[in-house]
């Protein structure tokens, strides 16, 4: 096989980045919602990034269920969030208070349960 290395590199999309490993850990943790099925999941997805602030590097939408064991009208939304801080290690207790933060927001401000 036979390729012209000059011809690939000119037609790449995109220019590649180097990003360092991170030497801290980061920390996820998942949350399932039940919410009207109406609503984007963009919109719960904005609530949770306002609600932490920089402590929340991503989240994201992993699952979307309708049907059997969800009420009528509404849908299960599961996202994964990622804790992190470039610049120490955080402790379990700063996780917790974040996730919290979440949580309180999506019940207070936009009316949503957790899926049990």
């Amino acid at each position: 096989m036979e390729m012209n290395l000059r011809v690939i590199m000119e037609t790449a999309a995109e220019e590649l980045f180097y990003e360092p490993v991170p030497r801290y850990p980061s920390i996820s943790r998942d949350i399932a919602l039940v919410v009207d099925r109406d609503t984007s999941a963009a919109n719960w997805q904005a609530i949770i990034l306002q609600a932490v602030g920089k402590l929340l590097k991503t989240v994201q939408l992993f699952d979307l269920y309708e049907g059997k064991n969800v009420e009528e009208g509404k849908k299960s939304l599961a996202f994964s969030l990622t804790y992190f801080d470039p610049e120490r290690t955080l402790t379990d207790e700063e996780v917790v208070n974040a996730h919290k933060k979440v949580l309180d927001a999506l019940t207070v401000q936009a009316n949503a349960q957790l899926r049990s």
